[in-house]
């Protein structure tokens, strides 16, 4: 009884620990700063922190736990989570609530005091404004309902591809309720017009008023008002924000407003004397907005505001009507501590670091930023170049309906949001698009149909193959997303885009390399620290030399993966190690030579090393072995030369013996097993550890092999060809028994007299062909390094492999005597049918064949291969 009880309490003890989530918690406060919209506080708007400690739970298990918000969920599971506020009755009594949320992954439903508020699906900020009596005095209580799951269709981001950012559940960012008074800014659209530094300048200025109930009020007329109707004014001011000195008012505009309404309003500021915003010199402006019923103030708000223009002209780019080389890094929010729910000190910590480094421009990448990096660029002068998350998309998926509508929703709710800070230069409507297929050309022009006129912000797509057609009508201009190569590689593909860019604008919008972390052998070693150094300093020289319009490198720091990668580093598969800081913010050389190079300073010395390749010992050890193996028993034992001659030569005479049981050696039958199971690891050992490095097969595992364990296996085999050599040889052993046992079953219900040893011979003996390339599995990998010799391994690899599944249709023919025309096409339609099935079934969850093309085609250009 005892031991049952503390059985009992292990298994659940057990299951609790099984059934925790694992959170990487920030545990800020809420930030209240005028950078954060409509959660900024001010006199007529009352913030109800909902940051802090949540309560939470799975579907799968119903306890509730505790977890600080915001923070980032690193399983993708759904959650629900849960806590009470508490509003005091005065401002229950008299505020019209929204509840804003900066970003929840992926959908969520939320409910207050058991009142459905609003759902809403993608990572952007969204608020829903909430109904009168909703909000009761005393305490409060919100629930809400997240499922994080992505799929490989509409969602935006789409499932994880290899490269991507590590996709977080939970609630990511600062959530808050915000008590309004009865009518308030719910949007601002900000457009400027200079002349010049020191000149006049001209903002028009476009607001969207929100209302809550419109109770009569003394300034209401009898004539123009009633219950529901009133009539407002809203003043906006031009504050410098340097000196804090009032620079221009507006007269008030007088709206007639009904209650839960959206009213537009419109008006125009003049600036005597303009101070243009600039990376060297971001002045930045504060616009001051505010409601008034009759002499009550009823909102007052806050936006900032730069002045400042861009454009592009032929091959460059220009800000305010002067040329600017863009030295850029790419930027994504993660932290391998907090995830993407970072600490206000993290993101400023980021951005200095960037000013250090001498950047003028930040790339924006896999979804939006905390609306304080913002405000931060704005304040330190660093244009930011924002893109959707659509990264490496088939173009067969941009032309669905669906995922355009995903995408506009998300672009709009971007430019709600971030429009009026002046660091944003462009939108990108998608990175990493095949531009020699025309389906990106549908996408691009339906997104930009749902543009609304911005704050002189520009509109770019980035493609990692040129594109063959014009571009949608209103891009402003492409880029390009270099894969990572070496250098020789980059300039051949530098040259092409040149020729087919001919004069316009090229921009490197994507320059990666990843590195093996803690490797400083010396640039020599194509996988070092050092090596990425050197990249960046010769790749920098080209751009100069090219006049190209600027270059960002990817990326600012390591960032989390999702997906183990193979072709990088054999222990931090799940890092993004392309970083010129690792994840921790450790400043790596590639980081000393951009500083040097962007700022004209002269780049530190580096290192060649004495690198040379690795030469696996255990391939000529095993291959030797098996060699030595065949060899002797092929001299010592007459029969099994025999056997082995009959068995190539006459395969049908050799297996209709095994039939009629004449008698071979169990130990010769198990040798030839044993050496062709070994000698088919060796050269499958040799392949992998060929294109251990190299990204498209890295790219292609992944796509027919979506198990994360096993991914994970198959990149420490290719990094380990001993243990590679040994588990799969022994895989195949154990493939070629579990044959044996099933030939013997099936012969059991065919009623055909066959013993386990002989169905044990006909497994065995089949694979008897692959020992003929045994000696090459000594060097294979060398002898791919040239082109052809790699196609030729390939092809008499699956040759040799197709050869033995032939003789083991064969000789299982002959054994069941059955007809071997008859069992070959039975044969091959059950194996085809299989693959085919797999991969319809891959296809159906994950878009398979769409990003196979997609990947042969990048392939196909970075050969040099012209587009069709």
């Amino acid at each position: 009884m005892r031991a049952s009880v503390f059985a009992t309490l292990f298994f659940a003890l057990a299951y609790t620990a099984t059934a925790q989530v694992a959170f990487l918690e920030s545990g800020r406060p809420l930030s209240t700063e005028s950078s954060t919209g409509l959660l900024a506080a001010s006199p007529t708007r009352a913030i109800v922190d909902l940051n802090g400690t949540w309560q939470y739970k799975t579907d799968d298990d119903g306890t509730w736990r505790s977890v600080r918000v915001p923070s980032s969920c690193t399983e993708i599971v759904p959650l629900t989570f849960r806590r009470d506020f508490d509003v005091s009755a005065a401002l229950a009594r008299k505020a019209v609530f929204q509840l804003v949320a900066l970003s929840i992954s992926y959908y969520c439903e939320i409910r207050i005091n058991d009142k459905f508020i609003g759902k809403h699906a993608g990572e952007t900020t969204f608020s829903f404004k909430i109904g009168p009596g909703i909000i009761k005095p005393g305490r409060n209580s919100i629930v809400i309902s997240i499922s994080p799951s992505l799929n490989a269709q509409e969602t935006l981001p789409l499932r994880e591809q290899l490269w991507n950012r590590f996709h977080y559940g939970g609630i990511l960012q600062d959530i808050a309720l915000v008590g309004n008074g009865a009518v308030w800014v719910q949007e601002t659209e900000i457009q400027t017009s200079i002349s010049g530094e020191g000149k006049a300048a001209s903002i028009t200025y476009k607001a969207l008023l929100n209302s809550g109930p419109l109770p009569l009020h003394r300034a209401d007329s009898n004539e123009s008002s009633g219950y529901g109707k009133s009539t407002v004014e809203h003043v906006v001011e031009v504050i410098d924000a340097q000196s804090g000195s009032l620079v221009y008012r507006s007269e008030a505009k007088r709206i007639d407003i009904e209650q839960d309404r959206l009213v537009p309003v419109t008006t125009s500021l003049s600036i005597p004397a303009a101070r243009l915003w600039s990376p060297e010199t971001p002045s930045v402006y504060t616009l001051v907005q505010r409601t008034y019923r009759g002499s009550e103030l009823v909102d007052e708000s806050y936006t900032h505001v730069g002045l400042r223009h861009f454009q592009t002209d032929g091959s460059r780019f220009l800000l305010n009507g002067a040329p600017v080389l863009l030295k850029g890094v790419s930027y994504l929010e993660s932290s391998p501590l907090r995830g993407r729910s970072l600490t206000m000190d993290d993101i400023e910590r980021d951005v200095l670091i960037m000013k250090n480094l001498g950047v003028n421009a930040v790339r924006i990448l896999s979804g939006t930023v905390h609306p304080f990096f913002l405000s931060l660029c704005d304040k330190y002068g660093l244009l930011v170049f924002q893109d959707l998350p659509v990264y490496g998309v088939p173009s067969s998926i941009l032309e669905r309906r669906a995922f355009q509508a995903s995408a506009r929703n998300m672009l709009r709710e971007i430019i709600i949001r971030d429009a009026a800070h002046p660091c944003i230069v462009a939108y990108g409507l998608a990175q990493g698009i095949d531009g020699a297929h025309p389906g990106f050309a549908p996408y691009g022009a339906a997104l930009l149909q749902s543009l609304r006129g911005t704050n002189g912000q520009l509109t770019y797509m980035s493609f990692i193959r040129p594109p063959l057609t014009a571009l949608p009508d209103g891009l402003s201009f492409a880029s390009y997303d270099l894969l990572p190569a070496p250098v020789e590689k980059t300039r051949e593909v530098l040259n092409d885009l040149q020729r087919v860019t001919e004069s316009g604008l090229l921009l490197l919008s994507s320059l990666s390399y990843p590195v093996e972390v803690g490797n400083y052998n010396g640039y020599s070693d194509p996988r070092s620290i050092d090596a990425q150094a050197q990249y960046y300093l010769e790749i920098f020289a080209e751009t100069m030399n090219r006049k190209l319009a600027g270059l960002f490198v990817h990326s600012f720091a390591d960032w989390q993966l999702r997906h183990p990668v193979m072709s990088v580093d054999r222990v931090q598969q799940f890092m993004g190690t392309a970083g010129i800081l690792d994840a921790y913010r450790q400043k790596r050389l590639a980081y000393e030579v951009l500083k040097a190079r962007f700022n004209n300073e002269k780049p530190p010395v580096l290192m060649v090393g004495n690198y040379t390749p690795e030469h696996p010992a255990s391939f000529v050890v095993v291959g030797i072995l098996l060699i030595l193996i065949f060899a002797i028993v092929y001299n010592v034992f007459r029969r099994f030369r025999e056997n082995v001659v009959r068995a190539f030569m006459r395969p049908f005479n050799f297996f209709s013996d095994v039939r009629d049981q004449r008698m071979l050696s169990i130990f010769q039958t198990s040798v030839v097993g044993l050496i062709g199971s070994f000698g088919s690891a060796l050269l499958c050992a040799n392949l992998m550890y060929f294109w251990r490095t190299n990204i498209f097969a890295d790219a292609l595992i992944h796509q027919v092999v979506r198990s994360i364990w096993l991914k994970q296996w198959l990149n420490y085999a290719a990094w380990n060809p001993l243990s590679n050599l040994l588990v799969t040889g022994v895989i195949l052993f154990l493939l070629l028994l579990v044959y044996a046992v099933l030939l013997r079953v099936a012969a059991f219900f065919m009623k055909r007299t066959i013993t386990l040893f002989d169905s044990y011979s006909v497994s065995m003996w089949s694979v008897l062909p692959i020992i003929m390339l045994a000696p090459l599995g000594l060097i294979l990998y060398r002898l791919m390094e040239s082109p052809v010799l790699e196609f030729l391994a390939l092809a008499a690899n699956i040759v040799f492999h197709v050869w033995i599944f032939s003789r083991l249709l064969k000789g299982t023919a002959i054994v069941l005597d059955v007809r071997p025309g008859i069992f070959y096409l039975g044969g091959y339609a059950v194996a085809i049918a299989a693959v085919v099935f797999w991969i319809l079934s891959l296809n159906a969850e994950f878009e398979t064949l769409a990003y196979l093309r997609y990947l042969a085609h990048a392939w196909w250009y970075m050969q040099g291969i012209p587009a069709s």
